[in-house]
């Protein structure tokens, strides 16, 4: 019968630890915290290993990946992964965001629809200082970024409309 062998815990001493893959001694900030205790490798390692494991099978990940995001029992931790990283990523918190909701009464800062499943919230920012500006429905934050991005557009827009609007009908003989 064969035991099997337990990972060796790497003891932190004076705030530093060594690595069980690498075998370095390094400060224990250079290792994740996992649940109640740092752990085995270091970050390098971690992210060493999570580099060429995910070159190696990609196929698989992403399997498991679509397998996880379409399981209906994770919908609701996809949704707040999501709106987590997209908030992040254009600045807002989580507290903002929520101010946000609270000062526009749930709706769009531009047409003032109501926000719902299918109408959702996207937290606008300015580009150049990265400053939270309020939440937008889809159509207004598309809006927005081609009036920012692209010289003219406003008008060119309006005078592509007026162009269509003044055209009367000609009946055909």
């Amino acid at each position: 019968m064969s035991v099997m062998s337990r990972p060796i815990a790497y003891p932190v001493t004076d705030g530093l630890k060594e690595c069980g893959r690498c075998h370095n001694v390094k400060p224990v900030s250079e290792f994740y915290w996992k649940c109640t205790k740092h752990a085995l490798w270091c970050k390098d390692c971690h992210k060493t290993y999570g580099a060429n494991w995910y070159k190696d099978n990609k196929d698989r990940h992403y399997v498991s990946v679509v397998a996880w995001q379409t399981d209906p029992k994770n919908e609701a931790a996809l949704c707040r992964i999501q709106k987590r990283s997209n908030l992040k990523r254009v600045g807002f918190t989580e507290e903002i965001y929520s101010q946000k909701l609270d000062e526009q009464n749930n709706t769009c800062a531009i047409c003032h629809r109501s926000f719902s499943k299918e109408l959702r919230p996207y937290a606008d920012h300015n580009h150049e200082t990265g400053e939270p500006r309020g939440l937008l429905c889809s159509l207004c934050n598309w809006a927005i970024e081609r009036i920012e991005s692209i010289p003219d557009w406003p008008e060119n827009a309006l005078m592509y409309l007026a162009k269509y609007r003044s055209v009367p009908s000609q009946p055909t003989s």
